[in-house]
């Protein structure tokens, strides 16, 4: 008599089906956090890379300016002359530390008549450092004014001068109450998670054309 092999056709037990449900449920959850992970990463670098390209805007901004500064003073909006073209202070919330008139102003394709001078103020406000321009170089009481954030996310910002040979926290006016121009500038900020950061600038200062 052959013996007959009996299959079972009842499907899986309940044990099975518990260790696979327990197997993919450990897949998913590993899947799930590489995939968080992942996406974690992606959005860190990322963040890192818009700042570092805000940093190189913004260090490109500053050393076209300081290579662009001309003496040239110009008058506050009710007309009044400052005896200095180049005026400095430290930052404070909101209040200009650095003013200048500069040259090379971009005109593109001459269409109209527009000066190539700039009058250009930083200011710290916000934690942000912002580069602010006005419409015209000598304005009246309406003139507008155009502001850009080029650092955003600094806890502190410091500013030095550069004078015979030595680093200062202020530029002296002479006794007929000129600032010289000094022959380069630092800024120092703090920003996460770069730490204090130090960038020095070569002034260079031309004459009006």
């Amino acid at each position: 008599m052959k013996k007959q092999i009996l299959k079972s056709s009842d499907g899986f037990t309940l044990v099975e089906l518990l260790v696979a449900l327990f197997v993919f449920a450990l897949v998913a959850s590993l899947s799930m956090r590489f995939l968080y992970q992942t996406i974690e990463s992606k959005s860190a670098i990322e963040t890192r890379s818009g700042m570092l390209q805000e940093m190189r805007v913004a260090r490109t901004l500053l050393k076209m300016d300081m290579l662009h500064i001309v003496h040239r003073p110009s008058r506050g909006r009710f007309g009044a002359v400052p005896k200095q073209s180049f005026q400095v202070g430290q930052p404070k919330n909101g209040q200009p530390f650095l003013t200048f008139v500069r040259g090379g102003a971009n005109n593109p394709g001459n269409y109209q008549p527009k000066s190539q001078l700039q009058h250009v103020s930083y200011l710290f406000k916000d934690k942000k450092l912002i580069r602010r321009v006005r419409a015209r170089l000598d304005p009246s009481a309406e003139t507008p004014t155009a502001e850009q954030t080029i650092l955003s996310d600094i806890s502190a910002l410091g500013i030095q001068f550069h004078v015979d040979g030595f680093w200062q926290n202020r530029l002296a006016a002479s006794a007929s109450g000129i600032v010289s121009l000094p022959k380069a500038v630092s800024i120092t900020f703090t920003r996460e998670p770069h730490g204090k950061i130090e960038h020095t600038f070569v002034v260079a200062a031309g004459n009006i054309s």
